[in-house]
Formats: structure tokens, C-alpha cells, sequence
């Protein structure tokens, strides 16, 4: 009888269960923020949230929207490189499908910006100011690009992330990037709805992908291991 190496399958339903805090988490905000979508005119969270920024707030908010931006995703792979070539290729595969697919999205849809729509409607001056920033006025809102990426990125960490407090830190800080969006004025908040959703799912196809079918008999060695051989 040949024995064959005990691999360990990674199923949706594992990643479920190990993964519960993370994803409860984020289909909270997902559902809490779907039943705003239903029930609340469009413009009415961003202008609470214009009508009440805070300097401090916005020095915060200015960083923390960066967590969706692509040199933080470069950078985590560069770090998940030195540990493990199947959780770096699993980043850069939800990477790269999160620039594919928010550009696809974002052209079928079309949708305006905040500033875009408020202009639309005689009440632009309602979006407010930030110092040294600007609001964009164009047709593509829908969906957050900043959130598709943040939530791509911290799902897949949290799919290679043991259970533990740095799955609800994940999920808070993925959403905290959504929702930067919205008080930084560049998207309403089905935009970011959306874009979660499509980040959680990138997250998922790109970690299942790699780890059952790419890689699915390959060591999960990284540049370390290399080194210390």
C-alpha cells in the first residue's frame, strides 16, 4: 500500500468555521449596511458625516483610507513572500482580480460620485471641505475600489491567519477602510456595501483557488525557509 502525504483539504465550510469571528464580523456590516441602502435616502449618511468632520478625524480617516490603496497590497505580499509562496500568490491572485473586476464593475455601472450626484441637485456645498484634499467628480462610484481591495486583502489574511484576536482586528480594520469612504466623501454607502462583498468573495475564490487547485500538493515554504537551509 502507498502511503500518501496527509494533505489537508481546504474546504469553504473549514474556512467558515476557523474563520468564524472574521466573517460574522464582516457579514454584519455587510447586512446592517444593505438594510441602510433599502431603507435611507442615498445621500444621507455621507452628509451626517460631512456635517460633523472633525480635524482630528479627518487626519485619521486620511490614513486609514490608504489601507485600500495598492502599495499596502504590494507591500503585505513582499512580507507574506519571505513566509510562504502559496499565501503570497494567494494575495497577489485577489490583487490582481480586485484591479480586474473594480474596473469592469465600476464601468458597467457608471455611477456618479457623491460630489458628482450632489451637483446633479443644486447641493454640492453640502459635501463640505477637507484641507489638502479633493473630492472626485466623475462616474465611477459604484463600487468602492479602496474597499474591494481592503477587503480582498484582510480576507485572504484572515483565511491564513490562525483563529485569534487578529481575525476581528482584520474584519474592524477592513471595514474601517469602507467606511473612510464614505467620511472622506468619494463614495456613498452602497458603494462600499458592494465593494466588501466583492472583496470578502475575492478573498475566498483567490485562497481556494491556490490552496486546492494551483498548489494543492506543493510545499507552503517562503525566502525564510530558503535561507535557513
Amino acid at each position: 500500500m502507498i502511503n500518501r502525504p496527509n494533505i489537508k483539504k481546504i474546504s469553504f465550510l473549514t474556512l467558515n468555521h476557523k474563520n468564524g469571528v472574521f466573517f460574522f464580523t464582516v457579514a454584519l456590516f455587510i447586512f446592517v449596511g444593505t438594510l441602510f441602502c433599502i431603507f435611507s435616502a442615498k445621500k444621507q449618511l455621507i452628509l451626517i458625516l460631512a456635517a460633523n468632520r472633525t480635524q482630528l478625524l479627518n487626519e485619521i480617516f486620511l490614513w486609514i483610507t490608504r489601507l485600500g490603496e495598492e502599495h499596502i497590497f504590494i507591500a503585505v505580499i513582499l512580507v507574506m513572500l519571505i513566509f510562504s509562496y502559496k499565501k503570497a500568490m494567494a494575495l497577489i491572485l485577489a490583487g490582481l482580480s480586485t484591479i480586474v473586476f473594480s474596473f469592469l464593475t465600476k464601468l458597467f455601472f457608471s455611477q456618479p460620485r457623491p460630489l458628482t450626484f450632489l451637483k446633479s441637485i443644486g447641493e454640492a456645498e453640502k459635501l463640505g471641505y477637507i484641507d489638502g484634499y479633493s473630492f472626485h467628480d466623475a462616474f465611477n462610484s459604484f463600487p468602492s475600489g479602496h474597499t474591494f481591495s481592503a477587503f480582498a486583502l484582510f480576507t485572504t489574511l484572515a483565511l491564513n491567519t490562525k483563529p485569534g484576536i487578529m481575525q476581528f482586528i482584520f474584519a474592524i480594520t477592513a471595514i474601517a477602510a469602507g467606511f473612510s469612504r464614505i467620511y472622506l466623501g468619494q463614495h456613498f454607502l452602497c458603494d462600499v456595501v458592494f465593494g466588501a462583498f466583492l472583496g470578502l468573495l475575492t478573498g475566498l475564490s483567490a485562497n481556494y483557488v491556490v490552496h486546492n487547485i494551483w498548489f494543492k500538493n506543493k510545499n507552503n515554504h517562503g525566502l525564510f525557509n530558503l535561507f535557513n537551509h
